[in-house]
């Protein structure tokens, strides 16, 4: 999906940031340029999407009501990630937080969950290897 097609079907512009520390070479973020729902990110290498990023509300603003399709959203708490994917899900425990992981069988795409203290702080969608990144672009 491009830029121009993902705009179409939000029904709204993007903002993309090409030069922010989320960005480098082929890789850009965007989010909608009209306010609506500034907590989601669109993660796009060589003008393709190939990510999206749901993250807990920073300033002020209400937390996203994006849901995964299992119903999984911000707030969600990790016991219900885990029932909602049972085996399928990966668990990466790290010092502050956890990543709960849930790939397609070929590896190729799908969900990671961001925990802190139980409840998902946030969550992303995507293809391989862009998935995978921590910060933005890297």
């Amino acid at each position: 999906m491009t830029k121009k097609q993902i705009e179409r079907s939000l029904g709204a512009a993007l903002a993309v940031y090409p030069d922010s520390y989320l960005s480098y070479d082929d890789c850009e973020t965007a989010q909608r340029k009209d306010g609506r729902d500034p907590d989601l990110w669109f993660m796009l290498e060589k003008h393709k999407l190939t990510r999206i990023d749901i993250y807990a509300p920073r300033h002020g603003h209400p937390a996203s009501e994006i849901r995964s399709t299992m119903g999984i959203g911000l707030g969600t708490t990790e016991e219900t990630v885990k029932l909602a994917f049972g085996k399928s899900l990966d668990v990466e425990p790290h010092a502050d937080f956890d990543l709960l992981k849930v790939l397609e069988p070929a590896k190729q795409a799908g969900l990671i969950f961001e925990t802190v203290d139980g409840k998902v702080d946030s969550f992303r969608s995507g293809l391989e290897p862009s998935i995978e990144y921590s910060e933005g672009c890297e």
